[in-house]
């Protein structure tokens, strides 16, 4: 843990430093560095809060998030508010089992940071366990140079469905 710690803080320090000496004063290369900065950040911090805009199901078109819908993850521990639209092959008993929702979850991610062959500068993988329900939920969240950020969920019980968003710096 120590090392993977060391080298995320030093690939940190090296993008930093690339990125202020190749453009300094540009408006565009300030956005780069604030997005740069923003997912460094919650790399060495273990510090993930993601806003969504898009939901995108398995069988259906794209649609915005009409309401708040984040997943956050810090110090391995699991929030989340989001939709789920799609089809379930399972009854649930509770009438808001059907959404994506935790609150206070702990988690073991497998965090993979800038494979060279992959277009994601981070990847996090966990499952959730609903203990209502048994169902297996299997989270891929991956996290882009820009800030963007892809939510992928898989269960035994339901479609698999994706949402897109952003990395924000976590609200007060």
């Amino acid at each position: 843990m120590k090392k993977t710690l060391f080298a995320i803080r030093s690939l940190a320090a090296v993008i930093l430093a690339a990125v202020c000496f190749s453009g300094c004063g540009n408006s565009s290369s300030r956005a780069g560095a604030e997005a740069d900065y923003i997912v460094l950040n919650a790399l060495e911090n273990n510090d993930f809060y993601i806003e969504i805009e898009e939901i995108k199901p398995e069988k259906s078109a794209v649609r915005p998030a009409e309401e708040a819908c984040t997943i956050s993850i810090k110090d391995d521990i699991l929030k989340c508010k989001l939709p789920y639209i799609g089809e379930v092959r399972y009854s649930f008993s509770k009438k808001d089992a059907v959404a994506l929702n935790a609150e206070n979850v702990s988690i073991t991610p497998k965090v993979t940071v800038k494979p060279q062959y992959k277009k994601y500068y981070a990847l996090l993988e966990f499952t959730v366990r609903n203990k209502v329900t048994t169902e297996v939920l299997y989270f891929k969240v991956a996290v882009y140079r820009d800030g963007s950020a892809l939510v992928k969920v898989e269960s035994q019980f339901r479609d698999p469905i994706s949402y897109s968003g952003w990395l924000e710096e976590r609200p007060e």
